[in-house]
């Protein structure tokens, strides 16, 4: 990521800390975006005792926090000072031992701050990053032989991410959109990720922004109806 989009993506979720931590409380999608990533976590930390899971954008910590009620011991990672003041906060209000919070941006320069990973999270970071490859290649570095990849980026193929663009390009709106760099299907992951030795485990999507298009689903598919892409990966070292 170049450093002036670096600052502005970081300064974006400055100024959104509060919003989008409490997004997962009232907004719908969050709400689905949450049951989605709980899910997978639960399923992958079905033992969790002594395991470890580095949360890469963890923003509010919302599954930072999770993964530590399971048992793992986490470690959250985030360029955004406030999103790490709103993890902090809840770190000393609550009482948590198992979490630390740490301020770095993909790709990681340096990831011996971080033991070998059971469980690497990254939900909505790539489509903000410059070098995707980079990106991945930092993430894949994280984990364990055994380990899993949990990640998610805006669907290329979901008809509301068509509408976003056009009306991005029109009106210069949602803001968020300027920093956008990527939007994938899941033949462009699968092809990106195996670059750099992983392989999807899972897929599904989640995320339905217009009624209109929930009420189509049956007809149009998950795939054109959902915003986000979803997957699970692991290194191919472990595929028999």
């Amino acid at each position: 990521m170049s450093t002036v989009q670096h600052d502005e993506v970081r300064d974006l979720f400055d100024r959104e800390a509060e919003a989008f931590a409490r997004s997962y409380e009232t907004d719908p999608n969050f709400q689905d975006r949450k049951a989605v990533w709980t899910g997978a976590i639960d399923r992958c930390l079905s033992d969790a005792a002594g395991k470890v899971c580095v949360d890469v954008g963890c923003g509010p910590g919302v599954f930072s926090f999770y993964a530590a009620s399971k048992g793992a011991r986490v470690y959250g990672v985030d360029s955004s000072v406030k999103m790490l003041s709103l993890c902090r906060d809840r770190l000393k209000r609550d009482g948590w031992r198992n979490v630390t919070f740490h301020e770095a941006s993909l790709p990681f320069a340096d990831t011996s701050m971080f033991p070998p990973a059971d469980i690497v999270l990254c939900s909505s970071v790539l489509e903000y990053v410059d070098d995707l490859d980079a990106c991945v290649m930092s993430l894949a570095s994280l984990l364990k032989a055994s380990g899993r990849l949990l990640v998610s980026v805006p669907n290329r193929r979901s008809l509301y991410r068509n509408y976003e663009r056009m009306k991005f390009f029109l009106t210069r709106r949602p803001a968020y959109r300027g920093q956008v760099r990527h939007e994938m299907t899941l033949t462009g992951m699968r092809e990106v990720m195996g670059n750099h030795g992983l392989r999807i485990l899972e897929n599904s999507y989640y995320g339905c922004v217009a009624r209109w298009l929930q009420s189509a689903e049956g007809l149009l598919g998950q795939e054109r109806t959902r915003t986000m892409l979803f997957l699970v990966l692991l290194p191919m070292s472990t595929i028999r």
